[in-house]
């Protein structure tokens, strides 16, 4: 099976992430922090399913006689998926969720005998986890007291266990080596439909647990599969206890939670039709398991980019945070917003700056920025990070009137980003000091950055007239004052000869003609009040922007995993350009109508509806980068809710 095959299902309690791939086989599993630590093996295999029918043994991504298919459902966050196989005549269907309140992933298997003759069926589960950071020192058992597989390294502990239900536990298992000493692993044991019952294994290991059950024609039986996770076998045995005993009560009460959670946006999605209401909160979900009971957003816990890239998307970008956060807020979702607030509060460095990328723990991320550049010293930020943070900041306050939390960030978190992008001033050009573009790519003033600062200090200045005029507020106000102005009448020197605003200046004060998406988005975002220039900026994006198949890419000559030389339209992109169509500033409701349709004809609404980052520029609809991509789904959000509720 492909190592790169992508997600078609994150389910999440905030601690506990599990990510299914497009033939619903785990393959990413993280804890205790959502995208920081990946315990399984998936870079090599995701935990397979074997069934046993009678003397034929099948794996269900091996097999191609199986017929499979992943939805999500649209009401909790969970995964359903069916597979079947005329030849052995069986059909698992699967019901798959992280509880809420305990750190338990669940799998729900009903196996109906779909035949006219009865028949003995044996039901494989296999799991490879890498608990340790090079997979060479952890331990896995079989545990005889409570029937279950503990697999376990230092302060992470797994749980493994399961019951065919009103029949009894797991009847058989094996506990082995994998990737060492010739061995492939425990799941090779499987395929004779029996378990060698091993009792412990350590260094690079895995396991396999067998259910077996005669299933008569026409019959369904209930096979009940989870992983507990923990910091010790004590933690863990408790989180069995309650799978074991509260199997029911705790579906319900998973279904309970997501109805409370939807009920906060419900409301606000009335004047939706029935598939963009769907799109909205399969969106929201998608969302919701992306974010860590800690406040970091993840961009994504699709590992699958690791296969054929440098690095993972499992990391927290203040910038990405800030635009998965807007709707989130706008659809009363606030607690998200102050989660994802505090965190950036508490990452913030003392200068008032945030950097570039975060793990969700707040510890640095990678980065390929250097801070030397020719010998000049530059901060390897993305300015336009500190800045969207900033307004996300003070429009919290106002949608909200949390006196609370103003009081207690006021002094140490919002003032310090307004002084620091006021210092971030060069006294030369008026404009921002050059950072990394939105993109990672280009250090230099761009537009995009400046426009952002432009609306960040606008709205803290309106923050700052709530405030009492003490000597210290006046003060700051008059320097916003100066610095705006200059600012303001600095941007215009952006703008190319032809009228439109360029991608931004490089060194040496040489424009970079680069049309860019972002480049309109900042200008409509940061409010930017020359008409004739965003329009000319509009015209440019239409004439050179649009690919082939309708779709947005994000600027000319983008070469980011594209093929045949052709750039890849982005969904980020072309919500951003429906977006500014249906602005005043634009008025093109048909353009922005079109684009919004563009992206929801890539979407199964009875399916998994995960939204990638990018797709080819053709007809092929074939996903490109990771899958999914939350920023496409909050910019989805942000696009219906923009274009459709406001008319």
């Amino acid at each position: 099976m492909p190592a790169h095959m992508r997600k078609s299902a994150v389910l999440s309690n905030g601690s506990l992430a599990v990510g299914l791939n497009e033939q619903g086989l785990v393959s990413d599993f993280y804890y205790p922090y959502v995208g920081q630590q990946n315990l399984t093996n998936s870079r090599r295999r995701p935990h397979y399913i074997g069934v046993w029918v009678d003397g034929v043994f099948s794996w269900t991504h091996e097999d191609k006689s199986w017929f499979i298919e992943v939805r999500n459902s649209e009401d909790a966050l969970q995964a359903h998926c069916t597979y079947r196989h005329d030849g052995l005549g069986v059909e698992l269907t699967t019901t798959d969720f992280v509880d809420p309140k305990y750190d338990i992933f669940r799998r729900q298997v009903n196996v109906t005998n779909v035949s006219d003759q009865d028949k003995e069926v044996r039901l494989f589960f296999y799991q490879t986890f890498r608990l340790s950071q090079d997979g060479r020192t952890d331990t896995v058992l079989y545990v005889p007291d409570d029937h279950y597989i503990y697999d376990y390294k230092g302060r992470v502990c797994l749980l493994i266990a399961g019951e065919v239900a009103d029949q009894g536990p797991f009847d058989q298992w094996a506990v082995g080596n994998t990737d060492i000493e010739g061995k492939e692993g425990t799941f090779r044991d499987a395929e004779d439909g029996e378990l060698s019952k091993g009792l412990v294994e350590h260094s690079s290991v895995d396991s396999t647990i067998r259910f077996s059950c005669n299933v008569s024609s026409k019959e369904t039986k209930e096979v009940r599969y989870w992983v507990c996770a923990g910091d010790s076998q004590y933690d863990v045995e408790r989180n069995h206890a309650v799978a074991r005993t509260s199997w029911n009560s705790r579906d319900n009460a998973h279904q309970q939670h997501w109805r409370d959670w939807h009920e906060i946006s419900n409301t606000k999605l009335d004047t939706l039709s029935e598939k963009e209401k769907t799109v909205v909160k399969k969106s929201l979900q998608v969302i919701k398991a992306h974010i860590d009971s800690h406040g970091g957003v993840v961009a994504s816990l699709d590992s699958s980019i690791f296969n054929y890239g440098r690095d993972y998307y499992s990391y927290v970008w203040p910038r990405d945070g800030v635009y998965v956060m807007r709707p989130l807020l706008h659809l009363g979702h606030h607690k998200e917003v102050l989660s994802f607030l505090e965190f950036c509060s508490r990452v913030l460095k003392p200068g008032g700056y945030l950097q570039h990328k975060y793990q969700p723990d707040g510890s640095v991320g990678s980065t390929w920025h250097p801070l030397d550049h020719h010998g000049g010293k530059r901060l390897a930020i993305q300015e336009d990070e500190t800045a969207s943070v900033l307004q996300l900041a003070v429009e919290y306050y106002f949608l909200t009137d949390k006196n609370e939390f103003l009081e207690r960030h006021f002094d140490t978190f919002i003032v310090p980003m307004a002084e620091f992008l006021l210092s971030y001033v060069h006294p030369v050009t008026d404009l921002p000091y050059p950072s990394y573009d939105l993109w990672e790519e280009k250090l230099e003033t761009t537009t995009y950055t400046t426009a952002m600062v432009i609306k960040a200090l606008n709205d803290f200045k309106k923050l700052l007239t709530t405030r009492e005029a003490t000597s210290d507020n006046v003060s700051l106000l008059t320097k916003i004052d100066n610095s705006l102005s200059r600012i303001e009448k600095s941007l215009h020197n952006l703008k190319t000869d032809s009228g439109y605003y360029s991608k931004g200046v490089k060194s040496g004060n040489k424009l970079d003609s680069t049309v860019d998406i972002s480049t309109l988005y900042g200008l409509i975002l940061g409010d930017i009040s020359d008409t004739e220039g965003v329009r000319k900026t509009f015209e440019e994006i239409t004439n050179k922007l649009i690919a082939s198949n309708g779709g947005i890419i994000r600027y000319e000559h983008d070469n980011y995993f594209t093929r045949n030389g052709n750039p890849n339209p982005w969904f980020v992109a072309t919500l951003w350009l429906a977006q500014c169509a249906g602005t005043h500033a634009i008025n093109d409701n048909d353009l922005a109508d079109r684009l919004l349709q563009y992206c929801l004809d890539y979407i199964d609404i009875t399916n998994t509806e995960m939204l990638p980052e990018q797709i080819l520029p053709d007809d092929s609809k074939e996903k490109i980068g990771v899958t999914p991509l939350i920023w496409s789904h909050a910019e989805l959000i942000q696009t219906i809710l923009q274009l459709k509720t406001a008319r």
